[in-house]
């Protein structure tokens, strides 16, 4: 399952128990973003809060990188939402483009 955690560079920090580097939550940037189109505006419902993983398989087939749409629209966890607040739906490749602040496809230089 794909995250935010994917996008991000080791850190020096080793984790004891398995030996691997944790990320470094600094070297991702949500501010240089490219959207190809303008999202689309859903309102959120108790449903969706219950079963999100739902919303982001309707919207994207996958019912992952739901971390990714939830930090675009300013929540940083999905606790934080609550039924009647707007959520923004971003086109499905400007969700992967919009962490790696370049349109899909494009070469990162």
């Amino acid at each position: 399952m794909k995250s935010r955690y994917d996008y991000m560079e080791e850190s020096r920090i080793q984790d004891p128990e398995d030996n691997d580097f944790y990320a470094d939550v600094l070297t991702l940037s949500y501010d240089r973003g490219i959207l190809t189109q303008i999202p689309t505006m859903h309102r959120v419902t108790g449903p969706d809060l219950c079963k999100f993983w739902k919303l982001m398989y309707d919207k994207y087939n996958v019912a992952e990188m739901d971390d990714v749409l939830l930090n675009i629209n300013g929540f940083p966890y999905l606790g934080m939402l609550k039924p009647g607040d707007e959520l923004y739906l971003v086109k499905d490749s400007d969700l992967d483009g919009y962490v790696t602040s370049r349109r899909t496809g494009e070469d990162p230089d």
